[in-house]
């Protein structure tokens, strides 16, 4: 590389830093930041046991020793919070340093054949597993629980919990992460797992086939058969992807009514379409916002009794073959 003339050194450089972002955006944001994290403490692993990270030119009976050792490391949770962690989280550690060895242009260390570690390290991983207690089912809810919800909130309910109400419909339908309909922590604007909120922007009304404006009055938008959100950064890592659903029938709270709920109520109260669907105004005439805290706890409201009532009355009263979804 250092024979490369200087006049094209530049053009290079910028050449290799556009393929490296590449590369960062070809996986989702949380992916690239667990790697980077198992990475940065497997070199400084390594490097304490007089180890070359690459492990290009260790071993084998030392490289499976180390790597088993670091994977125990990580067990314990030595580079968490010290408690002690699920075996996921040493094959994501195993996998980090594998991937980051094959970024480098080496062949992975880690495994002897696809799906398969080296032996060693593949008894540790099976003995963890075993050592972890099953996981815990959860409780599936069915339907009518966000419908009672929303049918309590607009009968006497503020503004808050109107907003609180539509976006439980919304992301109960559809089957939002929370980060994606509330606006994130502040020190999460910073990370790189962090979802991409919608906004207003991201919505589109359909009736008929044919687009609805956003700022047709509400009597006409709650008419919409179908609704379109964009997702800026979906969970399946591919950027700018949209899901749709149909209107309800018969519904007077369903996904698409919430969602058209949410934006007449931005737009007609002075806001934007840059503002986010958790965004709404009191009744003081202040903007505020719905946080993920608001939507898991209910803060401040009695919302949280409203759940527990309709949640008694549905496991009362449902049968098994009434539509259930996950509570999220």
């Amino acid at each position: 590389m250092g024979a490369i003339p200087f006049s094209t050194k530049i053009a290079f450089t910028r050449d290799v830093i556009l393929a490296g972002e590449a590369i960062d955006t070809g996986v989702v944001a949380s992916t690239s930041w667990t790697r980077e994290k198992y990475w940065k403490a497997w070199c400084s692993y390594a490097n304490s046991v007089n180890v070359d990270p690459l492990l290009a030119t260790t071993e084998p009976i030392i490289r499976d020793m180390v790597l088993t050792a670091f994977a125990a490391r990580v067990r314990q949770g030595y580079y968490g919070r010290g408690d002690k962690n699920k075996v996921q989280s040493v094959t994501d550690a195993m996998a980090a340093i594998s991937k980051t060895i094959e970024l480098a242009g080496y062949k992975s260390p880690v495994y002897r054949a696809d799906n398969k570690y080296n032996l060693q390290i593949e008894r540790a991983v099976e003995g963890w597993r075993r050592e972890d207690p099953l996981a815990i089912p959860q409780l599936a809810v069915p339907v009518t629980v966000p419908l009672q919800m929303a049918e309590a909130a607009y009968r006497n309910g503020s503004a808050f919990l109107k907003a609180i109400a539509d976006l439980e419909l919304i992301g109960f339908f559809y089957l939002l992460r929370v980060g994606e309909y509330t606006r994130p922590r502040e020190w999460q604007k910073s990370q790189c797992y962090s979802d991409q909120t919608i906004k207003v922007k991201d919505v589109g009304f359909f009736k008929d086939g044919v687009i609805l404006p956003r700022r047709i009055p509400l009597p006409i938008l709650v008419t919409a058969d179908q609704c379109t959100l964009k997702i800026t950064n979906q969970k399946n890592g591919r950027m700018g992807e949209t899901i749709s659903h149909e209107t309800v029938q018969d519904a007077i709270h369903g996904p698409v009514t919430a969602v058209a709920r949410r934006v007449h109520h931005i737009l007609a109260n002075g806001g934007t379409e840059e503002y986010l669907l958790s965004d709404y105004m009191n009744e003081a005439s202040v903007w505020n916002t719905i946080t993920a805290s608001q939507m898991r706890h209910a803060k401040a409201s009695k919302l949280s009794n409203w759940i527990k009532m309709a949640l008694i009355l549905t496991l009362w009263e449902c049968t098994p073959s009434e539509q259930v979804a996950q509570w999220r």
